[in-house]
């Protein structure tokens, strides 16, 4: 294997506008068949779980990389709904408290099972953005700057030992097995640009495993297992491999096909990632091929995926794109649907496929529990779990669509 060392991934905002100009030049898209697997037309329970948010901007062409909601499984029977109410009340506020933190987070604790919601909380917010992420220590919530650690069920709020000093956007990162977290602090600096300066931790005694600087900065499209990161390089579409702390990044492939999104290559394990555009490809970090599955026709990665905290199980999400002309006005692409496709990464073979009905106004996220037993997605303010025809391991299987 060539090593060599690539560029670090830097902003991807050009990535996109390459993927439609080429998508512009071609007909319209043919809308995917629905493939002979099983799909959840009957969830274990589908209810809109969160209040109205500030969704009444009209239809949207493309889903953005919103925050403001999410679900995330804490353990097999927890899932957590969040969100931030990010519409500032009409009356002054009263308090300095409520100037400072003019939002609203919402944590819901829903039974997977039924979706009945078990305990609610609520806080005040300064930031529009949120996220959560379980780790073997409790659930971090990236409250806007603060971070919080709460037990898997919301009930008690445990201590961090840390707090970042400056008011900056850290990116946090967590292992699919919960046992690591990364901070990628993206750092301003006008004699550097910009660099990204990275911790990483231990989930279970919260102590800094690795500390180092990169340059430049490393802002999006990444991922990591407990040994290392998997990027994707926008100056050249490489996806790339490092461990951590040792600044030195190796090859492993090349995605096909346009991205509608920057690609999201996927760490599964320790030794095993995936990625693609018009096609699901698994490599181990040494750049072996262990399975590929082309998509349907019209079918792009939309660089959002989901990892079980065994990391058998991932799920990644798919766009059909429709191409549309307008006259005495630019042509343009919307997202005209969306598909959830579940695989079993032992097996080698997709499991499920969920469409997404009906397309998101604006928010848009899914997680799979840590078992990969289900499914949860949120639709805007509607949830629904579906369950995942897990199979015992046997003999491995081939991808039901491979190529060579």
């Amino acid at each position: 294997m060539e090593r060599r060392r690539a560029s670090v991934p830097t902003p991807m905002s050009s990535t996109p506008q390459v993927g439609i100009a080429i998508f512009l030049g071609s007909a319209a898209l043919v809308f995917a068949a629905q493939g002979a697997l099983p799909g959840c037309g009957s969830p274990l329970w589908s209810t809109e779980v969160l209040p109205e948010l500030s969704l009444a901007r009209g239809h949207l062409t493309g889903l953005r990389e919103a925050r403001h909601v999410g679900v995330v499984f804490s353990n097999d029977g927890r899932l957590i709904v969040f969100g931030v109410d990010d519409r500032v009340a009409q009356t002054p506020s009263r308090t300095v408290a409520e100037r400072v933190r003019p939002f609203t987070l919402r944590l819901l604790l829903v039974d997977p099972a039924s979706g009945k919601v078990t305990l609610r909380k609520e806080e005040r917010t300064r930031g529009r953005e949120a996220a959560v992420f379980p780790t073997i220590s409790g659930l971090l919530v990236k409250n806007g700057p603060p971070l919080e650690l709460y037990s898997p069920d919301l009930a008690q709020q445990l201590d961090l030992p840390f707090q970042f000093a400056r008011n900056t956007r850290i990116r946090v990162s967590v292992s699919p097995t919960g046992k690591t977290i990364m901070f990628n602090d993206v750092v301003e600096d006008p004699a550097r640009k910009s660099h990204s300066h990275f911790d990483v931790l231990d989930a279970g005694t919260l102590e800094v495993r690795y500390s180092w600087d990169e340059s430049p900065a490393l802002y999006h499209h990444y991922s990591i297992s407990d040994r290392g990161i998997a990027a994707m390089d926008s100056n050249s579409d490489l996806i790339v491999v490092s461990e951590f702390g040792r600044n030195r990044w190796t090859t492993v492939g090349k995605p096909f096909g346009i991205c509608f999104s920057g690609n999201m290559p996927t760490l599964y394990s320790d030794q095993e990632l995936a990625y693609g555009c018009d096609r699901l490809v698994a490599t181990s970090t040494g750049g072996q091929v262990l399975m590929t599955d082309v998509f349907p026709s019209g079918e792009t990665s939309s660089g959002k995926t989901a990892v079980a905290q065994g990391g058998r199980y991932i799920a990644v999400s798919v766009h059909t794109l429709e191409f549309i002309r307008h006259f005495l006005a630019e042509d343009s692409l919307r997202v005209a649907a969306i598909r959830i496709r579940v695989y079993d990464m032992a097996l080698k073979k997709e499991l499920l496929t969920v469409s997404v009905n009906p397309l998101p106004r604006e928010y848009y996220d899914f997680a799979l529990s840590p078992d990969g037993s289900k499914l949860a997605v949120l639709n805007d303010r509607k949830v629904s779990v579906c369950r995942v025809p897990i199979q015992s391991t046997g003999r491995p299987e081939t991808a039901r669509r491979q190529t060579p």
